[in-house]
């Protein structure tokens, strides 16, 4: 299976799609990560003609993916023709008042605490502990996803917000945080079996 992840383009997708299209072949599924403005998720409706799913960033409009493919699966699970299971979590740690996705880590744990154990994991933010300054609010990532990684390790998660890439284990569960643009590769027991990161 061959995954492109899209995440944190704020208003770049069209030249960085257009600069790495050639990447862009024989995709299985997109992951949406979340960050965009809405002329940006047409865009990419436009150009994959396969399963798009995704999750809001803490930037993005409510209305962000109306009128596109794109499922949400902001705190629920979706199941491939495969039997493999996706489950995603929307926003980031709250920082400012008006964040509309955006949670206190409190908020967060209680949002998140029914959802099922998944094959994947996609999130906005990553979880804490792993990914950025705790003592950063901004970019201190979220204890319920660290939380729910640890209790129900998923093979595999992908996360986007902190604006670099880079790979850790929590357990048995392999974590990538992708900036803009992931090419991952991944056999039939989830295992990546290689990945490339591109930005502009």
């Amino acid at each position: 299976m061959k995954i492109a992840i899209i995440t944190d383009t704020h208003g770049i997708a069209r030249p960085l799609l257009e600069q790495y299209q050639d990447k862009l072949v024989n995709i299985d599924i997109v992951f949406l990560l979340g960050d965009y403005y809405s002329a940006e998720i047409q865009l990419i409706n436009s150009i994959f003609q396969v399963l798009l799913l995704g999750i809001h960033g803490n930037h993005d409009d409510i209305n962000v993916f109306n009128n596109s493919n794109v499922i949400n699966i902001h705190n629920t699970q979706v199941k491939l023709s495969n039997n493999i299971t996706i489950s995603g979590f929307q926003g980031s740690s709250k920082y400012k008042p008006t964040q509309y996705y955006g949670y206190t880590q409190k908020e967060a744990q209680q949002e998140i605490k029914d959802l099922p154990k998944s094959d994947i994991f996609i999130s906005h933010d990553g979880p804490m502990g792993y990914c950025g300054d705790i003592r950063d609010n901004a970019h201190c990532g979220l204890k319920a996803i660290t939380d729910y990684i640890k209790k129900n390790q998923p093979k595999l998660v992908f996360f986007g917000h902190h604006h670099k890439n880079m790979h850790f284990q929590i357990g048995n569960t392999d974590c990538y945080c992708v900036y803009e643009l992931g090419i991952f590769d991944i056999d039939n027991q989830l295992n990546v079996t290689s990945y490339e990161t591109y930005y502009i």
